[in-house]
């Protein structure tokens, strides 16, 4: 529950703690509870990155900035986080790699560094996977290995995963194909990014 998360959080910032003034930042970040103020997350996990150099800050930090298209400032707080092992930070650095970010397109490495994230369940990076097992990227194509990943991350709520899953049952890509499983798989997909949109965008 937000309303929990958040008093406990605040409860702790209260009590003086630094790590949960920083991610405190999660809630002005996409507008739960408190009105949406990206430059007040920033500040927050700048500031406690730098007491406290928690990998987890640093891979929030990097997500967000490579949203935000600032590279090599998300290559920074990536390349820091995945040296410490953290998940996020880990499918960021592949992000960079994958597309060739601030370092040269290194598709393997790419790989490498989202099944590191995978392992830790980490949905964007299980998507990403499916995508190149899709597509033969730094692996040999293979349908079936695809649509092992996007079901793997469909099961952990991304929506992304979800909506490529649907396109594996409706194409019987990896999978007998199934057009009501493709269209309960798009129905889920659609509702989860409604909730997402709504969560960024109710206190904007």
């Amino acid at each position: 529950d937000e309303t929990v998360a958040y008093n406990l959080m605040r409860t702790a910032e209260d009590l003086g703690s630094e790590y949960a003034k920083a991610i405190m930042a999660i809630f002005y970040l996409n507008g739960m509870i408190v009105q949406q103020d990206v430059d007040e997350a920033l500040n927050r996990l700048t500031t406690g990155y730098k007491e406290l150099q928690h990998p987890q800050i640093a891979g929030i930090l990097a997500l967000i900035y490579y949203n935000m298209a600032d590279y090599k400032t998300a290559l920074k707080y990536a390349t820091e986080a995945a040296e410490k092992n953290d998940k996020t930070g880990l499918t960021v650095l592949g992000s960079c790699y994958l597309n060739g970010n601030e370092v040269n397109k290194n598709d393997e490495k790419a790989f490498e560094y989202y099944i590191q994230a995978a392992a830790m369940g980490e949905e964007m990076a299980l998507n990403q996977i499916g995508w190149m097992y899709m597509n033969g990227c730094g692996v040999e194509e293979d349908p079936s290995q695809a649509f092992f990943w996007y079901n793997e991350s469909a099961n952990k709520q991304s929506d992304v995963g979800m909506y490529n899953l649907a396109c594996c049952y409706r194409d019987g890509y990896g999978v007998e194909q199934d057009s009501e499983k493709a269209a309960e798989w798009y129905k889920k997909a659609a509702e989860a990014e409604r909730e997402k949109a709504a969560v960024i965008t109710k206190a904007a």
